[in-house]
């Protein structure tokens, strides 16, 4: 691992690119892949004994919507049969910074749990140390760490609305378990490829998981729900949200059970 050159301190957690935008999958301890990464949910926050040192959640649930980009969660991705959904979240707004606040809290608790599972092994960095925080952050602004929230400033330039913004993209298989991503809006009602949108507001439960295997060390996002909140402009690629759009027909149920009305 090389050094940081970015902002100091300990409480600078660094947003920085990694291998890849996905990450490999998560693993626990010596590289071995949970069966269900959503099984371990339940079993990821210790109670502090004997003062060592532990990890909170390392799930989060958006405190404020984001803008949804890329979601492909009603069909798998054939090409890796994951699915998967980008949020993009303000650089400069309070929302904004809230979500990324509660976002980098959670990376870092994966981090912290990648130490004490033995997930990570670095000499220097021993959980039960008094500096273990600020080693673990180290460790996150180290080169070749994947962080899984990024600075979209490097894709702004084709994609216009990573502009700043911050953005997570993650993702999940499915398993008999969970075969699909719950997608729903405030009422609970499923979502559709016609409401769930590029563009749409939505806030995403996802549960952070440190990994370190061939493909490299680092946090994965996994996917767990996602509810939206409200609708937003589309963005470029996204089509339409009525499939009949452009035809020229009237909006909403026909007023007669005639075909030949207003034609013959």
């Amino acid at each position: 691992m090389g050094t940081y050159s970015g902002p100091k301190g300990p409480d600078a957690i660094s947003v920085g690119a990694g291998p890849s935008a996905d990450g490999p999958g998560p693993t626990l301890g010596r590289g071995k892949p949970y069966r269900d990464v959503r099984c371990a949910l339940r079993m990821e926050v210790p109670i502090m004994t004997d003062g060592k040192q532990q990890y909170g959640s390392t799930e989060v649930v958006f405190p404020h919507p984001a803008v949804v980009d890329f979601p492909h969660v009603f069909s798998v991705d054939p090409s890796n049969g994951k699915y998967a959904c980008t949020f993009l979240i303000d650089k400069d707004t309070e929302e904004g910074k809230e979500t990324l606040k509660a976002n980098m809290q959670a990376i870092f608790n994966a981090v912290k749990r990648g130490f004490i599972d033995g997930v990570f092994k670095v000499k220097g960095i021993d959980p039960d140390a008094d500096d273990f925080d600020a080693k673990a952050k180290e460790f996150m602004r180290s080169e070749g760490f994947h962080n899984p929230l990024r600075d979209g400033g490097p894709k702004a330039e084709k994609t216009p609305e990573f502009a700043d913004r911050y953005y997570v993209k993650a993702s999940s298989k499915p398993s008999d378990e969970h075969p699909s991503v719950p997608a729903v809006d405030m009422r609970r009602t499923p979502l559709t490829s016609a409401t769930l949108y590029s563009g749409a507001l939505a806030k995403a439960k996802i549960w952070y998981a440190p990994y370190s295997n061939n493909n490299g060390t680092g946090v994965t996002a996994v996917l767990i729900a996602i509810v939206k909140t409200g609708d937003g402009e589309r963005l470029a690629g996204s089509g339409p949200s009525d499939p009949l759009d452009g035809f020229g027909l009237p909006d909403g149920e026909p007023k007669s059970d005639d075909p030949f009305e207003g034609i013959v």
